[in-house]
């Protein structure tokens, strides 16, 4: 980089009052004060407005091409006015020039500036990480061109519509959109717009954009829970209502298989009740505490993954159209882990498989050891899932489907309690999907230590015989 002629001039000057410094100290000191103070005051005051010029420039270069000076005065807005990148009341330091450059690279929020007509002047870091758009593509783009998009109520906001309440008594405005970044994905911002004037039209805006997906995300949680937990609810309710009325009115004329049938549904559907109130305790009882701590009520102990297996499969297997295959080894698979969880853990990763996949289509278990870890491995030939949902599913209540055009039953609790019991026995539950080839999720329980070295001490004697 070629120093400019300022950094030139400043350089000379240093070495001129050094020189002159030295050589009155050698002969004539008695003058040294008289002369050199007003010439290093005079060369100080002369650096300051170098510095002051270097600042302005460095300024230019946050902009793509050249800044102009409504550039530079937006950028002076963001440091004296009232916005939320500085907070409110902030009166302007000296040197905030580059503090507000820190502040441009590093915040969080997304921050641009657009000129008269509405095309990009400036697109920090974070409007790339918020919309995946790189700062150089962004250059002299429309505005609308990423950030117009729907409101809340579904009214699609453009920019010339946003701003045509604004005017020099009123310079300030703000929306929220629904927007796709540049890989599909679906975000929320909140554009605040604040906008300069001259001559009674705007000359520049200046846009901070905060990412309230997370917020919206959560609303509509609140809704989907509302919708399932009563879409579940009214399942086993609506036969035991009809039942009990059916027994009130008929019982003593019902043949006694008649009766018998209709109190095994009963028990079923209230079992079905119990299982829900039950998951939605212990999610509330794992969101109380940190994420991947002990749970309460559990009680480790040496477990063999293989004999949890086969008990979580035993309804499935009953079942004479059971569609279920058993992979397990013939050795046994120690863990320290709660028995009970451990089956629960395995039946829902399977109750989730079965949901999600035609029913002539096999579902596997299956088990073995990886590494330290033991593995389970569920497998379905179902629907898959999108690649930007594979974390999502184990978050709490949250569904692939709409709840409200849901074609299975549940919760969305199975996953979330599955990955959660498991971190809590110092494990985890993965998934990894092909979209209309099916899912895998797999179970890993560090293998309890004892139980590692007879496991590996059985390997050693296979190959011995192999060999």
């Amino acid at each position: 980089m070629q120093p400019s002629k300022a950094s030139v001039l400043v350089f000379l000057g240093n070495s001129s009052v050094g020189l002159i410094g030295v050589a009155l100290w050698r002969y004539a000191p008695v003058v040294l004060p008289a002369v050199l103070l007003p010439v290093a005051t005079l060369h100080l005051a002369y650096g300051s407005t170098v510095r002051e010029a270097e600042e302005r420039d460095r300024f230019r270069h946050l902009c793509f091409g050249p800044a102009s000076d409504a550039d530079l005065a937006a950028l002076r807005l963001l440091g004296d006015s009232p916005c939320p990148v500085v907070g409110s009341g902030y009166r302007a330091p000296a040197g905030w020039r580059e503090v507000l450059a820190r502040i441009l690279g590093l915040s969080s929020d997304g921050i641009l500036l657009l000129d008269g007509t509405g095309r990009v002047r400036l697109w920090n870091e974070a409007m790339e990480r918020i919309t995946g758009v790189p700062g150089e593509e962004a250059a002299g783009l429309p505005y609308d061109r990423w950030l117009a998009g729907p409101d809340p109520g579904g009214a699609v906001v453009t920019l010339e519509g946003l701003l045509a309440g604004t005017g020099p008594g009123n310079p300030r405005a703000s929306a929220e959109v629904r927007v796709r970044t540049s890989e599909g994905l679906e975000r929320w911002l909140r554009c605040n717009h604040s906008l300069l004037f001259e001559g009674g039209a705007w000359t520049t805006d200046v846009v901070i954009v905060h990412d309230v997906t997370a917020v919206r995300q959560a609303e509509r949680l609140k809704a989907d829970f509302v919708a399932t937990v009563s879409h579940e609810l009214r399942t086993p309710i609506t036969p035991i209502k009809g039942y009990v009325e059916l027994l009130r009115s008929k019982g003593p004329k019902l043949a006694e298989e008649k009766r018998e049938e209709i109190l095994r549904v009963i028990a079923e559907r209230a079992e079905h009740m119990a299982r829900l109130v039950e998951d939605l305790l212990l999610a509330s009882r794992i969101s109380a505490g940190r994420p991947g701590s002990a749970t309460p009520g559990m009680h480790p102990e040496r477990t063999d993954v293989v004999a949890a297996a086969r008990k979580a499969a035993a309804d499935w297997l009953r079942d004479p159209a059971c569609r279920l295959v058993l992979e397990l080894p013939a050795e046994p698979l120690e863990v320290d882990a709660d028995p009970m969880r451990l089956s629960q853990i395995l039946a829902n990763l399977l109750s989730n498989a079965h949901k999600y996949s035609p029913p002539d289509r096999p579902v596997v278990l299956a088990l073995g050891q990886e590494g330290g870890s033991a593995r389970a491995s569920v497998v379905d030939l179902g629907r898959g899932i999108p690649r930007e949902e594979l974390e999502r599913v184990f978050d709490k209540f949250h569904r692939v489907e709409d709840p409200m055009t849901m074609t299975t039953g549940g919760t969305g609790l199975g996953l979330y309690i599955a990955r959660e019991l498991a971190r809590a026995m110092g494990g985890d539950v993965e998934a990894a999907s092909v979209m209309h080839r099916g899912s895998t999720f797999t179970l890993r329980l560090p293998l309890a230590e004892a139980a590692t070295r007879e496991l590996d001490g059985m390997h050693k004697m296979q190959r011995l015989r192999t060999g």
